[in-house]
């Protein structure tokens, strides 16, 4: 065999495993990667019914079963929601947690995922939903006053 002949096979040979290579590396980058969701996604509009006073039958209507309902303390329900975005790797997590006195809610907790930073938005509605709790009890603090100062036997 001449040495051009060689040489031109070696080429050739080169030049198909390269093809073969880069075509390879640009293949994985084509892998589909399916959304992971879990749990209970609840809308904004869903939470901000939820009131102090509820009854669990109302609860449970407007939000549906709670994922988390503790066996050993039945006082709290959490409902918790969990979405990781395929390829980009991005994970959306919620923790929405109803606290019961009773048969009826006692308080409301939001939660966001752990390392993940707020939003704007769900800060916004955090402080909004922290003022009317606030409002709630100082309303619930000057209705006792009003009727110890009254006299009024509750």
């Amino acid at each position: 065999m001449h040495i051009s002949t060689c040489f031109r096979r070696l080429a050739t040979a080169s030049a198909a495993g390269l093809a073969l290579a880069m075509a390879m590396v640009f293949a994985s980058g084509c892998v589909y990667r399916i959304n992971i969701q879990q749990g209970n996604f609840l809308e904004a509009k869903d939470i901000d019914r939820v009131t102090v006073g509820m009854t669990r039958p109302q609860v449970r209507s407007l939000l549906g079963t709670p994922m988390v309902a503790d066996p050993f303390r039945d006082s709290r329900w959490d409902y918790v929601y969990y979405l990781k975005h395929g390829k980009l790797g991005r994970v959306q997590q919620r923790h929405f947690i109803v606290h019961f006195d009773g048969d009826t809610v006692a308080r409301i907790e939001r939660r966001t995922g752990v390392g993940q930073a707020a939003s704007a938005q769900g800060l916004e509605e955090e402080a909004e939903q922290k003022q009317r709790e606030v409002e709630e009890l100082r309303k619930n603090a000057e209705m006792e006053n009003v009727t110890e100062g009254s006299g009024v036997e509750s």
